[in-house]
């Protein structure tokens, strides 16, 4: 079964309006290699991020009525959240027989075949000559025809349960008319005066998107049709979960966990194990002041490198996510060792107070230099 395998992917799922908002990205890992021993391959976080350090008083979002222009009626919470648009990386899988090309052009070289249902990760997609085209860099490099993939990220969250997405918000510019009808589908009210304490509005986008996403994953996940019957509350250590809701017996474990920071938000599921997930945006934080959150072994990993802090940062916040107790958890407590896998990616293991955690598996991907990770772990780690 999926959830007995070790490994962790990304999707980014599309969330946004008509003008393209969303990414849908998944990405597949093969286990990592792990000295003999029995594991546990599970975990799970909460939705506490660091917020900005300061937020300044924006202009009113709202306009008076006399000056909003005639729009359309908007789109279903459903056809928004699946309009999947061109992405920052996407996994696609070909829909028959496909063909790779050198180049962008319709004639250029044939480099390879894929057979039906082979996956791909793309980066990059364009027009040419009226097609839409898409630049593929795994398993091969190529260009391929956009209608001859697809990417099935809601299937597959409807057919495992487990989830990994993230979203574009900058790419989103949704109307007032719009943000409003979208914050009304969150039926506690809590929820919504989060959204709307925010004043900067890209802020505010974040915490919808965030509260949407949690509540569409739930409802592909659980088979719930609407998504105002899906109520949402927070443990103490602000972590989301499912009040109420009727769990199929594969899945009645099912957690959820969101983060959001600069342009990306995410988010991770999962059936049985626990889940965590955080991203960290660039920063110009002076990480002499962050030291005290870092052991001494940590310390000189990151010789003053603000990437490899983030990656840390965002290991011990999935970590601590996963458990329930967030901010509550000392992170000096906690050392993550990286393995890196290129420039992009890593692999994580914990050791709390000394001791190895080997039921803890941790990924971490690099996207536009935002630091992603999500931790799986066993349930008896569940704080809260």
């Amino acid at each position: 079964e999926r959830r007995h395998r070790n490994e962790t992917t990304f999707e980014h799922a599309a969330a946004a309006p008509a003008t393209a908002v969303g990414q849908a990205l998944r990405t597949h890992y093969p286990p990592p290699q792990q000295p003999a021993r029995q594991t546990v391959p599970f975990a799970a976080p909460t939705s506490t991020t660091r917020s900005p350090a300061s937020l300044q008083h924006a202009a009113p979002r709202r306009r008076g009525a006399a000056m909003l222009p005639k729009l359309e009626k908007p789109r279903s919470p459903t056809s928004i959240l699946e309009s999947a648009a061109a992405a920052v990386a996407l996994v696609v899988t070909a829909r028959r027989g496909l063909v790779v090309r050198a180049g962008v052009e319709l004639k250029s070289a044939e480099v390879a075949k894929l057979d039906k249902g082979v996956r791909c990760l793309a980066d990059e997609e364009r027009d040419s000559d009226g097609k839409r085209r898409v630049r593929l860099i795994n398993p091969i490099k190529g260009w391929a025809s956009r209608k001859c993939l697809r990417a099935a990220w809601a299937e597959e969250a409807k057919a495992t349960g487990c989830v990994r997405w993230v979203v574009d918000v900058m790419k989103w510019t949704p109307s007032d008319q719009e943000f409003d009808f979208l914050l009304a589908l969150i039926p506690e009210a809590p929820e919504r005066d989060a959204v709307t304490r925010y004043k900067q509005v890209d802020d505010r986008k974040r915490a919808l998107v965030s509260r949407l996403l949690i509540r569409r994953c739930a409802s592909l996940c659980l088979n719930l049709d609407q998504l105002a019957s899906i109520k949402v509350a927070r443990t103490k250590g602000r972590k989301p979960f499912l009040k109420h809701a009727t769990k199929p017996d594969d899945r009645l474990n099912f957690n959820v966990n969101v983060s959001h920071e600069g342009r990306y938000v995410v988010l991770a599921a999962e059936p049985w194990c626990l889940c965590g997930i955080d991203v960290a945006a660039p920063r110009d934080t002076k990480l002499d002041s962050l030291k005290q959150t870092l052991t001494a072994t940590e310390w000189a990993f990151v010789d003053g490198d603000d990437k490899r802090f983030r990656a840390l940062w965002a290991c011990k916040e999935a970590f601590t996510k996963a458990r329930g107790d967030g901010l509550g958890f000392p992170f000096a407590d906690a050392e993550f060792t990286l393995i890196y896998d290129g420039d992009a990616s890593f692999e994580a293991s914990v050791a709390v107070d000394g001791a190895t955690l080997p039921d803890w598996r941790f990924r971490g991907e690099t996207l536009n230099d935002h630091v992603c990770v999500a931790a799986r772990g066993p349930v008896s780690a569940i704080v809260d």
